[in-house]
């Protein structure tokens, strides 16, 4: 198959201007929002429970909510985080002013990268109703979840890897089983931080049955 001079320099070019990204408006105007930093850092924890809904994020559930257990997305552990400032601190666009009408900007968001420096030491789910017969109130109930960003890995399965780094700014828990002895579902959870850092939060009270 033969190729003209002028696909080979076209191919060339476009290849090139792959490679090449950058983080300035030097020659591409993407109209992207200014961000305040690319990292965060935790600063508190929320925890909040969800059922399926008409996306894949689901819907929140409120107080005192009934729902069955089918339709229980799972605990959400919501970080409380500050944005880490950064030297990109606008846009990531192509660095050739020509490829921008072939080629779409992709405008980054806040805390894109993670947790500039802290990782998970642990994390521990209490339950402040009587679960099950093996789950009283007041003890753990960490083997009845697991993280779902992970195929559904089991939650004290999870915390033994070393080095747990938090790209995103919530961990979401799928719970394996409904309550037995108490409909109600209310859990303290606590997260550690490779920083020494340690926050603990209440869920509000939910109603699941089976």
């Amino acid at each position: 198959m033969k190729f003209s001079l002028k696909t080979l320099l076209l191919t060339t070019l476009l290849a090139v201007g792959f490679s090449f990204q950058n983080c300035t408006d030097d020659d591409v105007n993407c109209n992207c929002p200014a961000i305040l930093g690319e990292f965060f850092d935790i600063q508190g924890l929320a925890v909040d429970n969800f059922k399926a809904g008409p996306n894949i994020l689901g819907t929140l559930l409120t107080e005192n909510e009934t729902l069955q257990y089918e339709d229980y997305e799972g605990l959400q552990l919501q970080y409380q985080v500050e944005y880490v400032a950064t030297n990109c601190n606008e846009k990531k666009s192509w660095g050739f002013s020509f490829m921008n009408s072939a080629l779409a900007c992709s405008c980054v968001e806040d805390g894109h990268r993670g947790a500039k420096d802290e990782k998970i030491e642990g994390i521990t789910i209490l339950t402040l109703n009587d679960f099950d017969e093996d789950h009283l109130a007041g003890e753990s109930i960490n083997d009845l979840f697991a993280v779902t960003i992970v195929d559904d890995k089991d939650l004290n399965e999870y915390l033994l890897q070393d080095d747990i780094e938090i790209r995103y700014e919530s961990l979401r828990l799928a719970l394996n089983k409904a309550p037995v002895l108490n409909t109600e579902l209310k859990v303290s959870v606590t997260l550690q931080l490779s920083s020494g850092e340690e926050y603990t939060a209440e869920s509000l009270p939910i109603n699941i049955v089976n």
